[in-house]
């Protein structure tokens, strides 16, 4: 699953991308029984491209990508709220009486 993020993440957040496991691991053999020949290729793999994520201030920040992350499976106006275990609408974002990024 966090590989899958990453996948979405390094498109620049494009939220209704799908992660296509199959397509990402291709040309990794993940059967190999040689665990450091796996990690070389599983490092490669991850490593590129890469793509960072400012923290905010960008046009593509950290909040673009909680807003692709966490949106709400039944409501993709709103984003899910693991600690409250609710959602809110993704508008909400940065204001008092909303979420936050924490």
């Amino acid at each position: 699953v966090a590989l899958c993020w990453y996948v979405v993440l390094s498109a620049t957040v494009a939220p209704d991308d799908p992660c296509h496991v199959d397509q990402y691991y291709q040309g990794v053999r993940l059967s190999t029984s040689d665990a450091g020949a796996l990690r070389e290729a599983l490092h490669a793999r991850i490593s590129q491209p890469h793509t960072v994520i400012p923290y905010t201030g960008d046009p593509v920040d950290v909040w673009d990508a909680l807003k692709a992350l966490d949106r709400d499976s039944e409501n993709h106006d709103d984003v899910d709220l693991l600690y409250r275990q609710t959602s809110m609408a993704a508008s909400m974002a940065a204001i008092p009486a909303g979420w936050n990024r924490e």
